[in-house]
C-alpha cells in the first residue's frame, strides 16, 4: 500500500497538513483579489480556468498579523475548490497519526506526527461542510 503524503504549511506560526491528493496546485499570493467586505471566512478570490475560487482566512488559517502568506494551496474540498493560505510548503510522510484533542473544533481529521512535531490535518470534506459551500 502506498504511503500517504501530505502538504504541510505554516499559518500564524502553526503548522497544518493537507492530504496531498486533495491539493491541485500552489499559486502565488499576488494573484489574490481582496474582498474587504466579504464573508468572515473569505479573504478574497482567485480567478481560475473558468471559475472563481474563494481564498480562506480566520479562524483556521491565520497569517501572522494579517500579513500575506507565501502561497495559496488550491484544494479540492468536496464539490468545491478553495484556496488555503500558508507559508513554507513542504511534502511530508507522517511517522504516526493521533486522535484530535476532545476540545478541538474546525475542519480537522486528526493529528499527524512528523518527527517530533505534531500537526493538525485538514479534512477537505469537513471544510466544505463547515463553510457551507453547497
Amino acid at each position: 500500500m502506498p504511503e500517504q503524503v501530505y502538504l504541510v504549511m505554516d499559518s500564524g506560526g502553526r503548522p497544518f497538513a493537507i492530504p496531498a491528493r486533495a491539493v491541485e496546485a500552489l499559486r502565488s499570493w499576488e494573484e489574490l483579489h481582496v474582498l474587504p467586505l466579504g464573508s468572515p471566512w473569505l479573504q478574497g478570490l482567485l480567478e481560475g480556468e473558468g471559475e472563481v475560487v474563494p481564498v480562506l482566512r480566520d479562524p483556521w488559517f491565520q497569517g501572522g498579523g494579517g500579513a500575506p502568506q507565501e502561497v495559496l494551496a488550491l484544494v479540492n474540498a468536496g464539490e468545491a475548490r478553495v484556496a488555503v493560505p500558508g507559508d513554507h510548503p513542504r511534502l511530508c510522510a507522517p511517522d504516526a497519526s493521533e486522535p484530535l484533542p476532545e476540545d478541538a473544533t474546525g475542519p480537522w481529521s486528526g493529528m499527524l506526527r512528523f518527527g517530533l512535531e505534531s500537526v493538525v490535518c485538514l479534512d477537505p470534506g469537513k471544510l466544505y461542510l463547515e463553510l457551507g459551500l453547497h
